[in-house]
């Protein structure tokens, strides 16, 4: 889930970051799964967001 959140976290401060954890974003699940399942057959996921 952090890749979803990756460009926001490596730009913001430690207090951005911890209200931005705090209060996730709405994201499609179905996204989420499917990079999770990449990951678990060891595929390089590349985030464009």
């Amino acid at each position: 889930m952090l890749l979803h959140v990756r460009q926001e976290l490596m730009e913001g401060d430690f207090a951005s970051n911890m209200k931005l954890l705090q209060r996730y974003p709405p994201v499609d699940v179905h996204v989420i799964l499917s990079r999770a399942e990449a990951l678990k057959h060891g595929k390089t996921v590349i985030v464009l967001d």
